[in-house]
């Protein structure tokens, strides 16, 4: 598989590479993208990687900081190339507002996308010791001073925390970088029919919105539940 993948990569680059005239920009625009593309991924197996030993789960003394989430943009964003080619193909400048907008069209709905299946995915995540957006939220939110956690024993807690806490804070996070990717979106002037591409965003979107109302509901029952417990 190795050789064939290296094989692609060298079409790839090439195929990019002398796409668009040099004096476009576009060549030195691929370039600096790739380099990001190569940072965020060689970050990401220094830093979001933890010790596993069986069940446990050690907890690192610093847990990798996501910031504005752009190492989760990165690795995906060759997504972009095409779509910015033709948009330099048709003559308009690599910062120009359409082709910024059309980049946070992308950035934030890849990030949005991201966030959702890391939250989907944080016990896989967690057995194999990735340090995924959703999974530094969780252990934050457990904040617990022992260095490991058990995967068996501590599943219900991790649960519980995440449930309750971490999946709320996920998902709106996850609802606001749609919401900025649709602000670029229709923004775009140049696209007449965006419904395709706002679809993407719409189901994005809706998986973390259904996931708040969840949590919501749950939280409520349980209030209820408490509240209607002590008046007996």
């Amino acid at each position: 598989i190795l050789p064939t993948a290296n094989l692609y990569a060298r079409h790839y680059v090439d195929f990019f590479n002398f796409l668009l005239p040099e004096q476009s920009g576009f060549r030195a625009f691929f370039h600096e993208l790739m380099d990001k593309l190569d940072a965020a991924n060689t970050w990401e197996t220094v830093h979001c990687r933890t010790k596993i030993e069986g069940n446990k789960f050690f907890i690192p003394q610093n847990l990798p900081d996501y910031g504005n989430y752009d190492f989760k943009f990165q690795p995906a964003s060759g997504h972009i190339l095409g779509p910015v080619a033709l948009l330099v193909y048709l003559g308009y400048d690599l910062n120009s507002e359409e082709v910024q907008n059309l980049i946070a069209y992308f950035k934030n709905y890849l990030i949005a996308m991201q966030i959702n299946d890391d939250a989907h995915d944080w016990e896989e995540d967690m057995r194999r010791g990735h340090l995924s957006t959703v999974v530094v939220m969780l252990l934050k939110d457990l904040a617990w001073t022992k260095e490991s956690v058990d995967l068996d024993k501590d599943i219900v807690e991790l649960k519980k925390t995440f449930w309750f806490k971490t999946i709320g804070r996920a998902s709106q996070a996850a609802v606001d970088y749609a919401e900025k990717s649709r602000a670029a979106l229709d923004a775009l002037m140049i696209i007449e029919n965006k419904a395709p591409l706002e679809r993407f965003i719409t189901d994005t979107e809706n998986i973390a919105k259904k996931a708040l109302k969840e949590q919501k509901e749950s939280v409520n029952f349980i209030e209820n539940y408490v509240n209607e417990t002590i008046r007996r």
